[in-house]
């Protein structure tokens, strides 16, 4: 558990930290617009090509990753699509943020778990799931 909370307190420090100054408008909506540019087409991808390339990926099982990926993929798609027409508590455009929220991508708290718990190599591994994901 204390691997768990000391990776991600600060994902979630930098997250409400990124809310307060958001809502402070210390900076203005275009600044943010082209921080989250930078981060999500530049910063990002160069977190994941440096992990992976400081990392041997030889003996990584790529096919089991791929189908473990896709797998969980299409279920949490299915359970969630299950849910929405069995309820229907919630409006279309409601149920596509929790969609999006229970299916996309959420790297930057799996790599910092990933690193708390398994280190480079389990970080790597990661990475390559991500790069699964993305495309």
């Amino acid at each position: 558990m204390d691997n768990f909370t000391f990776a991600l307190v600060p994902v979630l420090v930098l997250i409400i930290l990124g809310y307060l100054l958001k809502r402070s408008a210390f900076l203005s909506n275009e600044a943010w617009s082209g921080m989250e540019k930078l981060t999500y087409f530049i910063l990002f991808p160069a977190l994941l090509i440096h992990t992976l390339g400081n990392q041997s990926v030889t003996g990584i099982p790529w096919l089991s990753i791929l189908l473990i990926t896709i797998i969980t993929l299409v279920l949490s798609s299915l359970i969630l699509i299950a849910w929405h027409r069995r309820y229907q508590s919630v409006s279309g455009a409601t149920f596509t943020s929790i969609f999006q929220g229970g299916v996309r991508f959420n790297t930057y708290i799996a790599f910092a778990v990933c690193a708390a718990f398994y280190g480079p190599e389990g970080l790597a591994v990661c990475a390559v799931a991500a790069g699964f994901m993305i495309v």
